[in-house]
């Protein structure tokens, strides 16, 4: 969507887009502690040591979703301001999924 906003600079967009990379890149990177967590048999861990480690990843994810949202509305917001007439401000509203 955002390669699609005219409202946003070319630099503006990199900048985004490496916000969004770090941001999965960090998920990717708490599933794969999960994934090991969950499937390594090597892993000597108690049952409450294991539970608490996959707590603690869903909280990560679940801070890293919240980021991403409060990111995206960020831009969302900015997008509309810079929107000149009706027309436009409707168009972005249709693109970001908006009422």
């Amino acid at each position: 969507m955002v390669s699609q906003d005219h409202h946003f600079t070319k630099g503006e967009k990199e900048y985004m887009f490496t916000v969004y990379a770090g941001i999965l890149h960090e998920s990717i990177r708490t599933l794969d502690q999960l994934v090991l967590v969950i499937k390594s048999l090597k892993l000597q861990m108690s049952d409450a040591s294991r539970l608490e480690t996959i707590n603690k990843a869903s909280a990560e994810i679940d801070n890293q979703y919240r980021d991403m949202q409060k990111f995206n509305a960020h831009n969302i917001g900015i997008s509309l301001s810079r929107a000149k007439n009706s027309y436009e401000l409707q168009t972005l509203k249709k693109l970001y999924g908006l009422p």
